[in-house]
Order: structure tokens, then C-alpha cells, then sequence
């Protein structure tokens, strides 16, 4: 069954019992859990542990050993502040680097978005439904990175040893020295909006989601970036992907009507059963109370009934 990026990340990791079953073939490094290997976690968004059939070999613990790309920091233009650009050449679906801060709960949050009242940047990016990071005190280059409409570049939530963790991926192949970006895809808690300015030619105009769904906050007037929405990284891959969820969800669904059915055909048979053993236990009971009837009384109850069932018809 296929499990996406939300629920896979919920999932419990247990070095000894998530393994895959991906075999590295000498000369071909795809094989070891590779982005076309078809890995079994990595699929899921969980990264292989140290029992990967692999070995050292294993192409999918990139959070785990911080195989981070070299990015530097610039002075973007147009009054976007600072920005993020990669010094060497990045591949389709490569890992940029982690997104690192201090994980806090809802109410911290409630607390520091008082605390950071009328700054202009906050670095608070939501984890899950009761987690946020927070890289406005300690982080890393990744906090940088700008908003764009039309980004190059993916956040996306993976399990590593259970614990979730957030990496910016690649969409596609970007050259040296280009600008990183993503979509920032914010909940705004409050009625002003900020402009965009990343001048993409589909750009949406403003940061901000809808204004209906951001009620938790309202009339705070700050901001969190919602994080790793299972977008797209890739080309074919990812239409795979969406076709291999779109069929488990097809058929998860005949299986539980299938269920059902059998339930209440079981039901049904149970049914009979219990009334059949009923008849039978009365049945039991008529003949015990005659034969403990004398031989005189016993005659006299038996035409009696056939007299009543002479004036039944």
C-alpha cells in the first residue's frame, strides 16, 4: 500500500524491522536505494537505517549523513533581503541541505509570535499539526532561502530513525550560482497581506493562503511557513507515484466494501444459526416437560393440542 509523505512520516521507525530489499549491483550505484531503485522506504519518506542490505553502498541517508550541496548566502535584489544560491551544479531531487532550528510546540509558538511582534523576518516553519521549527535563534543557511511562486526547489518531511526531519530538495536540475527558492506557501493569522516579489511570471501577487484558512490565529499578523507538502521533485517518478496512490486508494476501497459484504453475509449465517439452535433448545424443552408428565396426564395434554390445532385450521 502506498503511504505518502504526511502519513509516512507519522509511521514508527524500528532500525531492526523497516529493511528494504534493494541489492547493490557492483558498477551500478542507482541499485543501492537509489531515486529510480524503487527502495521500498524510500519511496515512503523514511531513510534506510544501518542494516540496509546495502551497506555503505546506500544511496538514501542523505539527512542522516548530512550530504548537504555548497550554497552561500548573497544580497538579492528588489528588496528581497538575503538570499541562498548553490555554488556547484545540483541534479534532479538532490538534497539542498536541512532545514535546522529549535522544535517547538503550538502554545510556544502562540508565545513567540507575541515575542516577535512587528519584526519584519521570522523563521517559523510547521513541522506537524503540534510542531514548529523555529530558526529565528539557532539554524542554519537555510533560513535564507526566499519565497518564489514558481520555485526550483522542494521542502519535504522524511523519517530518519523516527524523528522527523525537513530537507529542501531539487525539482529539477539547476545550474551554478542560481538563486534557491520555494514556496513559503504561509498562513497568514490576521487580514494583512505581503506582497510577493519574486517576479515570476505566474506570481500569485501576496504570500498568503486564503483568508478562511487561517482562523487558529486570527488578529496575530504574523506568519508560518507551512512545511514539506508532498509536492512534485521530479518528472516521470513522481507521476508514477501519483498513479501507484491513486490505485492502493482504488483498491483499498474494494477491499473494504469486499469486507463488508463477507461481514454481513457472515452476520446473516450467524444469524440463522442462533435461530435454528433456538427451535431446537425449545424442541428439547417441549419433549423433556411430556415425558416427565404420569401416562394419564400426558394423554390428556396431547388431545388437548390436537383439539387447538383442529380449531386453528
Amino acid at each position: 500500500e502506498y503511504v505518502d509523505e504526511e502519513a509516512a512520516c507519522r509511521l514508527p521507525v524500528h532500525e531492526g524491522k523497516n529493511i528494504c530489499q534493494c541489492i547493490f549491483v557492483p558498477g551500478t550505484p542507482e541499485t543501492a536505494c537509489g531515486e529510480q531503485s524503487n527502495c521500498l522506504l524510500r519511496d515512503i519518506y523514511i531513510e534506510c537505517g544501518d542494516r540496509c542490505p546495502c551497506g555503505n553502498h546506500c544511496l538514501n541517508k542523505r539527512l542522516r549523513k548530512r550530504q548537504w550541496a555548497k550554497c552561500s548566502t548573497f544580497l538579492a535584489s528588489n528588496g528581497r533581503g538575503w538570499a541562498l544560491r548553490n555554488d556547484v551544479a545540483l541534479v534532479t531531487g538532490q538534497l539542498v541541505m536541512e532545514y535546522i532550528g529549535e522544535v517547538i510546540t503550538g502554545q510556544e509558538v502562540d508565545l513567540r509570535m507575541e515575542e516577535y511582534e512587528g519584526k519584519r523576518h521570522t523563521y517559523l516553519l510547521k513541522l506537524n499539526h503540534d510542531e514548529f521549527i523555529d530558526s529565528s535563534r539557532k539554524g542554519n543557511l537555510a533560513r535564507f532561502i526566499n519565497h518564489c511562486c514558481e520555485p526550483n526547489c522542494v521542502m519535504q518531511k522524511w523519517n530518519v530513525g523516527g524523528v522527523q526531519r525537513v530537507g529542501l530538495f531539487t525539482k529539477y536540475s539547476i545550474p551554478a550560482g542560481c538563486e534557491l527558492t520555494f514556496d513559503y506557501d504561509m498562513e497568514f493569522y490576521g487580514s494583512e497581506d505581503v506582497k510577493c516579489l519574486c517576479g515570476a511570471p505566474n506570481c500569485r501577487g501576496t504570500l498568503g493562503k486564503e483568508k478562511d484558512q487561517s482562523s487558529k490565529h486570527k488578529g496575530k499578523g504574523n506568519k508560518v511557513r507551512a512545511a514539506a507538502s508532498p509536492k512534485a521533485t521530479g518528472g516521470s517518478a513522481n507521476q508514477k507515484k501519483s498513479d501507484t496512490k491513486e490505485a492502493s486508494r482504488s483498491h483499498n476501497k474494494k477491499n473494504a466494501e469486499f469486507s463488508s459484504k463477507k461481514k454481513e453475509q457472515g452476520a446473516g449465517a450467524a444469524g440463522g444459526k442462533r435461530k435454528e439452535q433456538e427451535e431446537a433448545e425449545a424442541a428439547t424443552d417441549h419433549d423433556d416437560f411430556f415425558s416427565s408428565l404420569p401416562p394419564r396426564e400426558k394423554k390428556r395434554q396431547m388431545e388437548m393440542m390436537k383439539h387447538m390445532m383442529n380449531r386453528g385450521k
